[in-house]
């Protein structure tokens, strides 16, 4: 009799669970095709933000939280499908709930799956589900129960959660298990367990009118491209500009090579066909040349760029038809800033933009304001679904030697040359960690020298295997990498130094001695030091 009783209850109980499983499942199956990914661009074309967003009616109009779209001035959604639609309007919004409402574009009329609101009351302990894009992890599903329901200004009632909400869940629907939607996500405290927020269904209907047109939708004297460059990927084409008096480049680079110290500069030189940006029209093989820019036009008065710091800037240029679809953009005959073969027809409609590498350019933006842990944040979810983005573990590297994480620096780097053993700065940039952070000399003559191998013509390596030599105290090898340093550079004051300082443990005073003296020289007799050591020993 017990047996039966024990074997009966297995069965009530596997049977209830498998119900609750099996109702998820088709629920998550009919829902999340109502559920979207929302991108949106600054007026510069740079990616500015991402979450989730969910249609309410069958013609296109969506929800979504307010601060996910309140400065965009494009945006595009993505659905479960994959299909692409521009956002043409905001209708409504409350900025203290934190939600928004607006129309997607529909010139074909099609019926869009929608979520039902529930408007009547839910109770603590009630289960729920969520749907959204965490982190660029589309359609991703999570349970949890309702764990409380709070009055809070602004928000009304605010239903706290046990589903987690990361980023990119913003705007998520948070649904019962009849499928309705009872809250929209909206935050979660940092410093918390379960400590999620969705605000309540009921403030839909009390949102604020505002009819906004986002017209750079539409904007065909607009385009965004972000494309990275393909010799240089820290350079991004971020878009173009058709003025009537102008055209304009926007650009954005970021600086991952430790080869420069703490900054580097960059420019643009103007009114010379050898240097200076041009745009060429493929059809006609007309060339139009930049007039102006935002940066500094020579190395003398270069713009700085530190270390993990994204700059932003433009390259300005006369009026260029139109008609003008299929370009090579170049900076002069031999720089790797170029860009070839662009076909504009691609990116004239944004919402055919490629948000694959979305979460890539939005973390670069973080880097305007030095915000590291959070793009290393995106970055890292970046390369959980694609391990073989060596650009961004090398991008991770630096963000990680920048915040004195010289571990992950090293793993990051390292794997960044497994992925692509041909790229000279990844080892560049993991020679420096060895050398400054652990004083692994070994190591560190060892990626510098497979920096060399991969461009034997960079001067600067050079100099820095010299540097590695003469700690080492092999002062015959730091002789012959100065004297390749120099004939790379030309003569430099300061290498001229260093090679005088090399000799003399070489027993070559004469040869110290002409070195020493074109180098206090070169740097204009300044150097009171060398001044003072080419007295004593020098006659």
């Amino acid at each position: 009799m017990t047996k039966k009783i024990f074997f009966s209850l297995i069965v009530v109980v596997n049977g209830i669970f498998g119900y609750s499983q099996n109702n998820l499942r088709d629920l998550t199956a009919k829902n999340e095709k109502a559920i979207f990914s929302i991108f949106t661009y600054d007026d510069f074309g740079v990616p500015s933000g991402s979450g989730t967003g969910f249609f309410i009616n069958s013609n296109g109009i969506g929800i979504s939280n307010f601060h996910v779209l309140v400065n965009a001035s494009k945006a595009i959604i993505k659905t479960n499908n994959k299909k692409s639609y521009k956002v043409v309007e905001i209708l409504e919004s409350n900025s203290d709930a934190d939600l928004i409402k607006f129309r997607v574009e529909n010139s074909e009329n099609i019926s869009f799956p929608f979520l039902n609101l529930k408007n009547t009351g839910v109770n603590k302990g009630e289960d729920i589900f969520v749907i959204g894009n965490p982190h660029g992890f589309e359609s991703t599903v999570s349970e949890g129960i309702i764990s409380s329901i709070r009055e809070v200004d602004g928000y009304e009632k605010v239903i706290q959660i046990t589903a987690p909400i990361s980023p990119g869940s913003s705007g998520s629907p948070v649904m019962t298990m009849d499928g309705n939607v009872i809250g929209v996500a909206t935050f979660q405290y940092k410093e918390g367990q379960n400590l999620n927020f969705a605000v309540s269904a009921n403030m839909i209907s009390k949102l604020n009118p505002i009819n906004k047109n986002l017209t750079a939708s539409n904007n065909s004297n607009f385009i965004v491209i972000n494309e990275r460059c393909q010799d240089n990927s820290e350079l991004v084409l971020n878009s173009l500009e058709f003025k009537d008096y102008e055209t304009v480049l926007n650009f954005s680079f970021t600086n991952v090579s430790m080869g420069y110290g703490e900054y580097m500069l960059i420019w643009s030189k103007m009114n010379t066909t050898d240097e200076t940006f041009f745009i060429q029209d493929l059809k006609t093989m007309e060339k139009y040349y930049a007039k102006n820019s935002s940066i500094g036009s020579s190395r003398e008065n270069g713009t700085t760029v530190a270390l993990g710091e994204t700059k932003r800037f433009k390259i300005i240029f006369p009026p260029i038809p139109k008609t003008v679809t299929r370009m090579n953009i170049m900076e002069g005959i031999s720089s790797s800033w170029n860009f070839m073969d662009l076909d504009l027809s691609k990116y004239l409609n944004i919402e055919n933009q490629e948000t694959e590498n979305y979460d890539v350019q939005f973390a670069l933006t973080k880097l305007e304001n030095k915000e590291f842990k959070n793009a290393q944040r995106l970055l890292s979810d970046k390369v959980e679904t694609d391990k073989s983005s060596h650009s961004t573990y090398n991008v991770m590297g630096i963000l990680s030697y920048l915040m004195d994480n010289n571990y992950d620096a090293l793993n990051y780097l390292s794997k960044a040359i497994e992925i692509n053993p041909r790229n000279d700065i990844y080892y560049f940039n993991r020679y420096r960690v060895y050398l400054e952070k652990k004083q692994d000399y070994d190591k560190a003559l060892e990626d510098i020298s497979y920096a060399i191998r991969n461009r034997p013509n960079q001067g600067d390596y050079y100099q820095h295997r010299a540097y590695v030599y003469m700690i080492k105290k092999d002062w015959k090898k730091a002789k012959s990498d100065l004297d390749l340093a120099i004939n790379f550079m030309g003569e430099n004051w300061q290498l001229l130094k260093l090679r005088g300082n090399c000799k003399t443990w070489l027993n070559d005073m004469n040869g110290a001695c002409s070195d020493w003296n074109d180098s206090y020289r070169l740097s204009n007799y300044t150097d009171s030091e060398l001044k003072s050591t080419i007295k004593k020993y020098c006659k």
